[in-house]
């Protein structure tokens, strides 16, 4: 459910997010907002997966890739998908 947010922003910050809008085509400020708050979502995932690759490395904690590693992969995702639409249905 989309959640509304009002802002009083400064006059210079106003003009920039209006010209950011205008310069990169975007509807309006919900758009531009959104766009933000996506942005730094991504960073922060990205960074979060970067971190735990170097505990790996640090830790010599690899595990080796293998067919057999991504099929028992994606055989365990797709188990735990069909248990939580047994689960929405009970």
């Amino acid at each position: 459910m989309p959640v509304a947010v009002e802002l009083e922003l400064s006059e210079s910050l106003d003009d920039f997010i209006r010209n950011e809008i205008e310069e990169f085509g975007l509807r309006d400020e919900q758009e531009y907002f959104e766009r933000l708050a996506r942005a730094e979502q991504k960073k922060k995932i990205q960074a979060y997966y970067e971190r735990k690759l170097k505990e790996a490395i640090e830790q010599d904690a690899w595990i080796e890739a293998t067919p057999e590693f991504y099929e028992k992969l994606l055989e365990g995702i797709k188990e735990r998908h069909r248990s939580k639409q047994r689960e929405k249905l009970a």
